[in-house]
C-alpha cells in the first residue's frame, strides 16, 4: 500500500490516537519540558510505525531517529529529514563488494517543529523540503489556543515556501505535548497545497472522536 491524500488523514489520526496512549506511562513528577520531549518522541515513534504499517515491501524503509532498525544498513537512523519513507537499493563497494545501500526513490520527506512561539522555526525546518525531490512532503506544527487564526496566519506565512516546493505537499497541525492532557486539545487538521492555496483534507473535524476522548482521559 502507499499514503496518500486519500488515507493520510485516517493516518495521522492513528499516529496521534497511538501517542496519546503511549503517552500514559510518562511520569508525572518530572518537569513540563521533560515531558514535553518525551511526548514528542512518542509522536514522532507513532508516526514512524503507521507510515511502515502502509509500506511493508523490505526495500521500503522509514528513517526517523527514534527507529534503529536501519542504522545497520546506513550508519544513521534519521537521513537528512525528520522522517524519510523511501525505497533503498544496493550496490557493491569497490573493494571487497560487500553491499552499499542507499535511497533509490522517496515517497515522503516530513519536518516537525512543535515550537508556537517564534516562527523562525517554523521556516527554517519548512524551507528544507523544498531541497528534497520525494514525490509528498509534509510540515507538522502545533495548534495554538486562537485556534483557526493561528493556523490561517501560519499556512499564509509559509505559502511562498510551499510555491517552491516539487511534489505534494501537506501541512498538518496537532496538539502541542503541552497540551495533550487538556480534554479540550483539538484534534489534527490536515491542509494540502493544491493550484497556489491550502486546501483543508475532507472528514477533517474539530472535534475529538470518541476513541480520542478516552485517550485524553488518561493521561
Amino acid at each position: 500500500m502507499s499514503v496518500n491524500a486519500g488515507n493520510l488523514q485516517e493516518l495521522i489520526q492513528a499516529a496521534w490516537r497511538e501517542a496519546l496512549n503511549s503517552s500514559q506511562d510518562i511520569g508525572v513528577e518530572s518537569d513540563q519540558g521533560k515531558i514535553n520531549s518525551e511526548r514528542s518522541k512518542k509522536w514522532m515513534n507513532s508516526l514512524g510505525r503507521q507510515f511502515e504499517s502502509q509500506y511493508d515491501s523490505k526495500d521500503d524503509r522509514v528513517l526517523w531517529i527514534g527507529n534503529r532498525d536501519n542504522k545497520g544498513d546506513f550508519g544513521m537512523q534519521e537521513m537528512l529529514f525528520d522522517m524519510v519513507v523511501c525505497r533503498i537499493s544496493r550496490v557493491n563497494s569497490l573493494r571487497n563488494r560487500t553491499p552499499l545501500h542507499f535511497v533509490a526513490k522517496c515517497y515522503w520527506q516530513i519536518e516537525s517543529e512543535f515550537n508556537r512561539d517564534n516562527s523562525t522555526e517554523i521556516v527554517k525546518d519548512m524551507r528544507k523540503l523544498v531541497l528534497g525531490s520525494s514525490k509528498n512532503k509534509m510540515f507538522v506544527a502545533s495548534h495554538k489556543s486562537t485556534g483557526q487564526e493561528w493556523e490561517n496566519r501560519v499556512l499564509t506565512m509559509c505559502s511562498k515556501i510551499a510555491k517552491c516546493c516539487d511534489g505534494k505537499l501537506f501541512f498538518c497541525f496537532i496538539a502541542h505535548p503541552e497540551d495533550w492532557s487538556k480534554k479540550s486539545a483539538p484534534s489534527p487538521s490536515i491542509y494540502q497545497w493544491i493550484n497556489g492555496a491550502w486546501k483543508r483534507l475532507r472528514s477533517g473535524t474539530p472535534f475529538l472522536d470518541q476513541a480520542l476522548k478516552d485517550a485524553l482521559e488518561n493521561i
